[in-house]
């Protein structure tokens, strides 16, 4: 729902959640570049 408490802990939940590039490119075994593509 639109509660404003449940709109701040889906927010921080999402930053928490949040992955650098390297990340991503090491989960999906493709290089940095290639995500940028």
């Amino acid at each position: 729902s639109n509660t404003p408490i449940n709109v701040i802990r889906a927010t921080f939940k999402g930053l928490v959640e949040l992955k650098s590039a390297e990340e991503v490119s090491a989960l999906r075994g493709v290089s940095t570049q290639h995500l940028a593509e």
